[in-house]
């Protein structure tokens, strides 16, 4: 049988929403990603009707550090290892 990821990582079997993967979590569905771009490009409307500078990166290498850092993040949460700062405190 196939295996199935729901978004919070827990594998099941048989049918269900969630899309077939194999053996990688799904960290987003994609509505959640759909809505989430929506979201984005309306607040980039907004933010410059309003004339205001934008949060991010104006130019293509500040979006491929955010985009970096995504990738970083998802590599190691697939070897699951890390430290808990929060623990230390």
């Amino acid at each position: 049988m196939e295996d199935w990821v729901s978004t919070d990582g827990r594998q099941t079997v048989g049918k269900t929403k969630w899309l077939p993967v194999a053996r990688w979590r799904v960290m987003v569905s994609f509505p959640i990603a759909a809505l989430a771009l929506v979201t984005g490009f309306l607040t980039g409307a907004v933010f410059r009707f309003l004339n205001v500078p934008i949060p991010a990166p104006p130019n293509l290498a500040g979006i491929l550090g955010i985009v970096g850092i995504y990738v970083g993040y998802v590599v190691v949460d697939h070897f699951d290892v890390g430290v808990d700062v929060l623990g230390f405190l």
